[in-house]
């Protein structure tokens, strides 16, 4: 009877402490919910950036959140009812434990809004679940994270989808040699490996992809951009105090794998990780264009705007190069002597063992074995199973192997001017033309993005032109043309910096549009496609040459036909930094047409290397001479 009597006890007393918590959170809960209603915490611009609301059609529409998931939200009406979510987190913050489900908890999903509304409320919080969230404890590294990074990748012209370069965020533990095992966290659409281009192209333009913040080590996304799609990184290291870090490591952990709606040109990795960073900046880092978002952009804001304190907004930028940069930047840096060397040890292996390499000392022989490392794995990304590569390859590493440490040291690798230091992507360009057959024309030039081939040549590959939705309207005698409407117009050279042998690739261009059916007349623009594949090579530093077997496809109009061939040879010649010149000799000839052929001649000179303008002058001889002179601000 005793017993019995302690075991009841026992059980009234705990559950008398049941009840006394549950009504005691239940109270807390509910003075915590009007406290917020008190404060209006529910319309807070902050609480809104966390929900993702947007307005649409220009604040016409009710906001609401761009995240198309319900699981983001604990309440039903959480994507367009602010203050519904906040009731429910804060009632789900309050949650209990269930130790097997601990993960799922909400203040493990979302800690980000977890402590925001805990310190907004004054609220003493519930500590003792946020400290057995092991997955997100796992993601944070137990607070090891000291700093936060944000990379840019290079345009890689391999893939369409990357021509306008690419945004990635590092969380840096900041520990030596750890730097590839940091967590990384890209921003992309989420597409199939077998998507169609065509479809790939449109569903991107036109929002027929979700896209995601996915998260791997750095290492993965290093080796997949400098090693196998060979382009730069740039770093810049955030200047954010440690609980600025934390909300950003807080809210990335919030939104992995939730899903956006993707659009290529403004809804992309630009427009997400900017509003990422400026819920802890304040400080707008692209402009709300509602057309398009490059990520150069993204990073002109970070380089070139400044804290409301009027700190930087990055503390460091540096150059991190891709294999084939390596490659260049060392072999460029040897002596003639080490050059030939090399090049003969490329074309026979056996030159290791001649006295023209035994008898040099050992940081020269340790420059040319480094040299032809890079080499040979440069080699490896093109041709993965060419076994005879891979053995040579690691003949040089055990060559190198042979050879003490040096003890001076290594040169850095040139960094050059950083993304946010490229001419601005967005131009407008006005000028005078001469034509000879039609007299005097004012011409004004409109291009949304991105860069042409005579642009500067900072942070991008060189020898390319990029232009979007460029817009050349002439006006002759108050009547006013569309003389040129370019879709896209790419141009990708390929001219290798360096006399290796196996480095040469493969020179093209296309261009979509309407372009003009000649130039002796006025308002005879015809939609066409232009396309040309071929070589390029350096003649003298500087100064390079391509040849190009090249095609026209276009609608008809007085006779001319719609197919053409156009083959052109061209110079391109940067004899100074703010002058660059383009060359171009070429001829069309209509296979289905009544019109004879014509040459071409074309001179197009760049005169100032700033962000923001440039002078050109251009010489034209199509059918008719003209000769134009315009100055192009950048914004």
């Amino acid at each position: 009877m005793l017993n019995f009597s302690k075991k009841g006890l026992r059980i009234i007393s705990v559950s008398l402490f049941f009840c006394f918590f549950t009504t005691f959170d239940s109270k807390a809960q509910a003075d915590l919910v009007a406290e917020a209603k008190k404060l209006n915490l529910a319309q807070d611009n902050f609480w809104l950036k966390i929900l993702k609301y947007e307005k649409k059609w220009g604040g016409l529409a009710k906001p609401q959140s761009a995240i198309n998931n319900e699981e983001y939200f604990l309440s039903k009406e959480g994507r367009t009812n602010s203050e519904a979510e906040l009731s429910a987190s804060i009632e789900g913050f309050q949650a209990n434990i269930d130790e097997r489900t601990i993960d799922k908890h909400p203040i493990c999903r979302f800690p980000a809004r977890y402590k925001w509304i805990k310190k907004k409320l004054n609220w003493a919080g519930r500590e003792d679940v946020f400290k057995k969230c092991s997955n997100y404890n796992k993601w944070s590294r137990q607070g090891e994270i000291k700093s936060i990074s944000l990379f840019f990748a290079t345009g890689y012209f391999g893939n369409p989808a990357s021509y306008f370069g690419h945004a990635l965020v590092r969380f840096n533990t900041d520990k030596p040699h750890e730097a590839l095992l940091d967590n990384a966290v890209n921003y992309g659409a989420l597409t199939g490996h077998d998507e169609n281009p065509v479809a790939y192209i449109l569903k991107g333009l036109f929002g027929g992809f979700n896209a995601a913040f996915t998260n791997q080590i750095f290492h993965q996304h290093s080796h997949n951009y400098s090693e196998t799609e060979l382009r730069d990184l740039w770093e810049y290291r955030l200047n954010l105090s440690s609980e600025e870090v934390m909300f950003v490591v807080d809210h990335t952990w919030e939104l992995l794998s939730h899903k956006f709606s993707y659009l290529f040109l403004s809804d992309n990795c630009a427009y997400r990780i900017a509003e990422l960073l400026e819920m802890v900046y304040e400080t707008p880092l692209i402009p709300r264009n509602p057309l398009y978002s490059m990520p150069v952009t993204l990073f002109e804001g970070l380089g070139n705007e400044s804290r409301s304190d009027g700190r930087a907004l990055v503390t460091e930028v540096k150059r991190v190069p891709s294999r084939q940069s390596k490659m260049n930047d060392k072999y460029l840096k040897l002596s003639e002597v080490e050059r030939r060397l090399v090049k003969n040890i490329i074309s026979n292996s056996q030159t290791l063992k001649n006295n023209d390499f035994a008898q040099l000392n050992s940081i020269e022989k340790s420059n040319i074995l480094e040299a032809l490392m890079d080499y040979y794995s440069y080699q490896i990304i093109s041709r993965p199973e060419d076994q005879e590569i891979k053995k040579l390859r690691h003949e040089i590493i055990m060559e190198r192997f042979k050879l003490p440490t040096k003890t001076e040291p290594e040169n850095n690798l040139t960094d050059g001017p950083s993304p946010h230091q490229a001419q601005n992507s967005f131009m407008l360009r006005t000028g005078y033309v001469d034509n000879i057959a039609l007299g005097p024309i004012t011409e004004l030039t409109l291009r949304p993005a991105l860069y042409d081939l005579l642009s500067p040549a900072i942070a991008r590959p060189e020898n390319t032109g990029l232009e979007i939705a460029a817009l050349k309207v002439r006006m002759k005698n108050s009547v006013l043309e569309i003389n040129e409407l370019n879709f896209f117009k790419v141009y990708n050279f390929n001219i290798p910096k360096t006399d290796l042998p196996g480095v040469k690739q493969l020179s093209w261009k296309i261009n979509l549009g309407l372009i003009p059916q000649r130039q002796n007349c006025f308002d005879c623009s015809v939609l066409g496609f232009q396309g040309g594949v071929g070589t390029a090579f350096q003649l003298f530093p500087h100064i390079s040459t391509y040849m190009l077997i090249g095609g026209t496809a276009q609608t008809e109009r007085d006779q001319y036909g719609t197919f053409a061939a156009n083959p052109e040879l061209g110079v391109l010649a940067e004899l100074f930094p703010k002058w660059k010149i383009h060359f171009n000799l070429g001829y069309k000839k209509f296979i289905n047409g009544q019109k004879p052929e014509s040459s071409i001649f074309q001179v197009e000179n760049r005169f100032g290397n700033s962000k923001s303008w440039d002078l050109r002058l251009s010489y034209k001889k199509i059918e008719t001479t003209e000769v134009s002179l315009s100055a192009a601000a950048y914004f």
